[in-house]
């Protein structure tokens, strides 16, 4: 099933490895509690630190922006894994990619995270 797929993504047993061989950093998330705990993961709100994702793009930002935990987590990690993402609101996913694009100071989409 794809919640077993995805919870092997998170094992270290099967890690994705860049070029040179180091493995990658990924973080499975999904788009509600039930789900994160299917994909042994967290929810999307918590992994970017924008809490209930209420107010206007840049509050979202100064929040994750203000959380050095935050901000480690958007940086630390190459492979972002959202289950169920076609549950969240396109607006949310916009806000998202604009947090992430600052935080990682890469105008790529979701500032060069896969």
């Amino acid at each position: 099933t794809t919640s077993t797929i995805v919870r092997l993504l998170g094992d270290e047993r099967y890690a994705l490895r860049d070029r040179g061989g180091k493995p990658r950093k990924i973080a499975i998330t999904a788009t509600t509690g039930i789900a994160a705990c299917n994909v042994g993961g967290i929810t999307i709100n918590s992994f970017a630190g924008v809490g209930t994702a209420e107010g206007s793009i840049a509050d979202m930002c100064a929040r994750v922006m203000g959380n050095e935990y935050s901000k480690k987590r958007w940086r630390d990690h190459d492979i972002l894994v959202v289950d169920e993402v076609s549950m969240m609101p396109g607006q949310f996913l916009d806000k998202l990619n604009f947090v992430a694009q600052r935080v990682r100071n890469c105008k790529s989409s979701f500032g060069g995270m896969q």
